[in-house]
């Protein structure tokens, strides 16, 4: 057993994978697992993962249904108590993420399912702070939550699984669920990462394919309010009513 499983699905990411994992090689608190959950990369991702001899790092290289049949995958092979999700070329913001998370938790009077922070968005070299709350207004407007910023208990994900058959808003499909299950989520005001945004969840086309899905999601866990906010957009024009 270990604190925190950070689970990094990769496919033909050469490039961007090493930064990755050297973003969490770094940090203070060392009690951590590194899984690499790869699609069965080509282009060398692979051999740029076992070029770590570093313990704390274990590859799993197999095809996928895609990012989040491999996030599943992943969390069935973690040891942690918490599970973290970063993609190739996020980044633990800095060295004291991990140590700040656990003494985080260890403070709570009650243990948390969920405990989450804010991420930095970086595009084309810039950098832009995004911080949304799991709260009761979450449930109301469904503003996304970035899953780099969200450490979730091991044991939530025996409830259920990430749904694959979504191709962008699993992650938030997940989160709504537990919402409505009403787990325990705890904000820590600490930026954990910095998402690099040049992935299909950040163009124009997958931007329309999260609000199909968005509606999908927030109809299934919170119909009633689903409908409330959706006629206010309506009334003001906006395109995701």
């Amino acid at each position: 057993m270990c604190r925190f499983s950070v689970i990094v699905p990769t496919y033909n990411v050469k490039d961007k994978v090493e930064k990755t994992i050297e973003s969490v090689l770094k940090q203070k608190f060392q009690d951590y697992e590194i899984i690499i959950m790869d699609g069965d990369s080509n282009d060398g991702t692979k051999e740029v993962v076992r070029q770590y001899s570093d313990t704390h790092i274990k590859m799993i290289s197999q095809k996928d249904d895609g990012i989040y049949d491999a996030m599943n995958k992943g969390v069935r092979e973690a040891a942690g108590d918490y599970c973290i999700f970063l993609g190739a070329g996020d980044t633990l913001y800095d060295e004291s993420v991990l140590e700040k998370v656990d003494a985080f938790v260890k403070a709570q009077e009650k243990h948390p399912d969920v405990v989450y922070g804010y991420v930095y968005n970086v595009l084309d070299g810039k950098e832009e702070k995004f911080c949304r709350k799991l709260d009761f207004w979450y449930t109301v407007k469904f503003d996304p939550v970035c899953h780099q910023a969200v450490f979730a208990a091991r044991e939530l994900f025996d409830e259920k699984a990430f749904d694959a058959g979504y191709v962008i808003a699993a992650d938030q499909d997940w989160m709504m669920c537990m919402k409505r299950k009403k787990k325990r989520f705890v904000f820590i005001d600490e930026p954990v990462a910095r998402y690099l945004m040049d992935g299909v969840s950040s163009s124009d086309h997958g931007e329309a394919i999260y609000l199909r899905e968005q509606k999908k999601i927030h109809k299934e866990y919170f119909p009633c309010k689903r409908f409330v906010i959706g006629i206010y957009r309506r009334l003001k024009g906006d395109p995701r009513g």
